[in-house]
């Protein structure tokens, strides 16, 4: 009998027989003339059944054999593939074919909220043992805080967030205030509501309610070698040393370029530096589209990450405007000339 496998089998059927098909098959072979060939067959005349029959016992000897055989063989058919294996250790010689190597088992990590009351502050220490809810059938997940850390009032108003969507085409000085040290944490809350939208508002209801009622104290600038008083701007990501938070300097006129980083989805963008990409704030709202030409300065490809980062520069102050839609970017394809273009100089 053929073996058969369709698609989509969840193991593989290999054996050509079992023990009661064995036994059958040589029980029903055994009495044949031909059995032998040429020679006389000294079983011809026995028939199954009769007193005494040592025969059926040994023919069900070599079917009990044939069986054992045929089964580790469908299993060891089995294992050789990665959809139908079952046993561990299978899996690892599969993979240890091509080179991999599997890491050994983890802990689960998960993230966990402490709400505190406000005005109070809490220091939670290092291996604080924490756990989810038993609920029916399943018992509750222990945890332990991985290190130290100090929970604030103020921070309870604060959305457990494994991750933010970050507006690109947020004003740059949003990015450079979350990142330079001397910027005042309702500068901060306010570049995060820019930034991440929902995620930063909370930052911006807390902290900012916290530095309205905080005293504003006068920080007076260090001295320099000659004793006199002076002042350093903070350093932003796309512009010259010696800028502020607004982009103004005494030495850098307010009109210079910088550079706006955006990460694009993809690696087959097909985008080149000197390519030139449309973008278009507020598509298609009457009366408030706005669309602008860049020319990109630089392309880099993650293949890992499976993402393409383009630069371009713009005049310092621009903004996007996404109060109805985000901003939709588009590449140039094809470049033209415009007619008579090659035409020669009528001088």
């Amino acid at each position: 009998m053929a073996i058969v496998n369709p698609p989509g089998l969840s193991a593989i059927r290999y054996r050509v027989g079992t023990f009661t098909s064995f036994r059958r098959a040589m029980l029903d072979a055994v009495a044949r003339p031909d059995l032998l060939g040429a020679t006389p067959n000294p079983f011809a005349r026995w028939h199954e059944g009769t007193d005494a029959d040592y025969h059926t016992v040994f023919l069900e000897l070599w079917a009990y054999l044939a069986d054992v055989l045929t089964f580790y063989q469908e299993r060891i058919a089995n294992e050789a593939f990665i959809a139908t294996a079952t046993q561990r250790d299978s899996l690892l010689r599969l993979a240890g074919a091509i080179g991999y190597r599997p890491l050994p088992g983890a802990g689960a990590s998960a993230l966990v909220a402490f709400t505190v009351e406000n005005d109070k502050t809490v220091t939670v220490p290092a291996r604080f043992r924490v756990g989810s809810r038993a609920q029916p059938g399943r018992v509750a997940a222990v945890f332990e805080t991985e290190s130290a850390i100090t929970a604030r009032g103020e921070h309870s108003a604060i959305p457990l967030s494994a991750t933010a969507s970050t507006n690109q085409f947020a004003p740059l000085e949003s990015f450079g205030a979350l990142l330079v040290g001397s910027a005042s944490p309702l500068d901060r809350a306010r570049a995060a509501s820019h930034l991440f939208g929902t995620a930063g508002a909370a930052l911006l209801r807390t902290f900012g309610a916290a530095a309205d009622r905080a005293p504003q104290a006068a920080v007076e600038p260090p001295a320099n070698a000659s004793g006199s008083r002076r002042s350093e701007a903070p350093t932003i990501p796309g512009r010259t040393s010696g800028t502020d938070l607004a982009g103004n300097s005494a030495s850098a006129s307010p009109l210079a370029d910088v550079n706006r980083t955006i990460v694009l989805e993809g690696v087959k963008t097909r985008l080149a530096v000197g390519d030139v990409v449309l973008a278009v704030a507020n598509e298609g709202a009457a009366g408030a589209e706005q669309a602008t030409l860049h020319q990109l300065t630089s392309v880099e490809i993650d293949t890992a990450a499976g993402t393409t980062t383009v630069t371009w520069a713009e005049p310092d102050g621009t903004t996007f405007d996404q109060t109805r839609r985000e901003v939709a970017l588009y590449a140039f394809r094809v470049k033209a000339g415009a007619f008579g273009n090659k035409a020669p100089r009528w001088d």
